[in-house]
């Protein structure tokens, strides 16, 4: 969808998953975080297919966890907000309108029944249930709950903050590091944020009562669940030991993330899928669980995962991943990488002009041992792959990018 960034919108063209669902009969339902689209180009939700949307604007995230998510009882902003009195600026320096960073961290559609203490999680979980029962019972629906949490700035139960507080301490831990080797930034590597476990359990209780009530309801049995996280964590206060890098880093700890998917009767409980699979697939395989005509549906990226449940193996794929900006504080250079699964080999390129790198993942998650001189015609051939997929989507893609003088020499060659 031309999108590398979380400033970057869905283009108005383009269809979602709910609006093919849509054909045959779904009511669909959005709660929770949107962030890829925008009023002006009419890509909210209920632009895009969602009957409902709940809590689901420009935010990346909400100014506080706790009701009224710094705003007022109406969501209007303080006239002077705590602290986020400035201005949403754009990477290149220029103000995104008169939008202040409140503007940004809104979650509309929840300051009405809220009170004190309540928390995010929790209400977007409430907002979720009360949509599954009052279902229309004849048709077939889809859920997309997708909590603000876990995301910076980290806040949660003060209850549950004690607990995890009490129990690393028991356990004796105290924070490590690792030393990214260019970047010489301190990485943690330890389980030791009291918070960030606060919060990971909140959202693990808001999974369980969604599951409960639909098994109140009769409905577990009919259900496919899709539970994932959408990048790795930030790595100056989350570890992702013993990958490298972080939260919009192209190395492991950026771009691997658990996924989890329960289909009673379909898929095998405690089964492993041992190959990666990527975030497009979810499509593909919500088409055809739905049983979407595929005449209707574009020629993506994806691939369904039907095959898997059945125990069956995909074939290997060659993936790539684009992220142009330095994030120095999660190991990041910004660059491209691309992974061939046939050979477990990645590689890596910068456009700060370091040189590139290239990793067997089979015997290196942490990407530590460069073995780009062993295989130097591996790395030109998916090098290449990276450059001819940028020629095709680069310039569709928003006019402001860094490194947008280096990229284009990249791909002109």
């Amino acid at each position: 969808m031309y999108m590398w960034n979380h400033t970057d919108y869905v283009p108005k063209e383009e269809k979602l998953l709910p609006q093919y669902l849509k054909t045959v009969g779904y009511q669909s339902w959005h709660v929770g975080k949107w962030h890829v689209g925008n009023q002006k180009d009419k890509t909210f939700p209920t632009d895009k297919g969602f009957d409902v949307n709940i809590a689901g604007y420009i935010s990346w995230g909400p100014g506080s966890y706790f009701w009224p998510y710094e705003t007022t009882a109406e969501g209007i902003a303080p006239k002077e907000p705590d602290g986020k009195a400035g201005f949403v600026y754009n990477y290149d320096g220029t103000k995104q309108g008169n939008m202040r960073y409140w503007e940004r961290n809104r979650v509309p559609g929840l300051y009405k029944g809220g009170k004190k203490g309540e928390y995010l999680t929790d209400r977007l979980t409430r907002e979720a249930v009360k949509l599954i029962d009052k279902r229309d019972k004849n048709r077939p629906f889809f859920l997309n709950l997708w909590h603000y949490g876990v995301h910076d700035h980290k806040e949660a139960k003060p209850h549950l903050i004690k607990k995890y507080q009490e129990k690393i301490k028991m356990m004796g831990l105290a924070p490590t590091y690792y030393t990214d080797p260019v970047l010489k930034v301190k990485l943690l590597t330890s389980e030791t944020n009291p918070v960030y476990a606060a919060m990971i359990e909140s959202i693990d209780d808001s999974v369980g009562r969604i599951v409960e009530r639909l098994k109140e309801i009769g409905e577990y049995d009919n259900t496919m669940f899709v539970f994932m996280s959408d990048n790795g964590p930030t790595t100056k206060d989350v570890p992702c030991s013993p990958m490298r890098g972080g939260k919009n880093s192209n190395y492991e700890a950026g771009v691997r993330v658990p996924a989890i998917i329960v289909w009673p009767g379909h898929i095998k409980p405690n089964s492993i899928y041992t190959k990666v699979i990527k975030s497009e697939d979810f499509f593909d395989t919500a088409i055809e669980v739905a049983k979407v005509d595929k005449n209707l549906t574009p020629q993506g990226n994806g691939e369904s995962l039907v095959p898997i449940f059945k125990g069956q193996e995909l074939s290997n794929r060659t993936r790539w991943w684009f992220f142009p900006r330095d994030q120095h504080i999660y190991g990041h250079r910004g660059g491209a990488a691309a992974y061939d699964e046939a050979s477990n080999l990645k590689y890596v390129m910068f456009f700060n002009g370091d040189a590139p790198e290239l990793y067997d993942l089979s015997v290196d998650l942490a990407e530590s041992n460069n073995v780009i001189t062993q295989h130097p015609e591996k790395a030109q051939e998916l090098r290449e792959m990276i450059r001819k997929n940028l020629v095709k989507v680069y310039n569709k893609m928003t006019p402001y990018r860094p490194y947008d003088k280096q990229i284009k020499a990249f791909i002109n060659k």
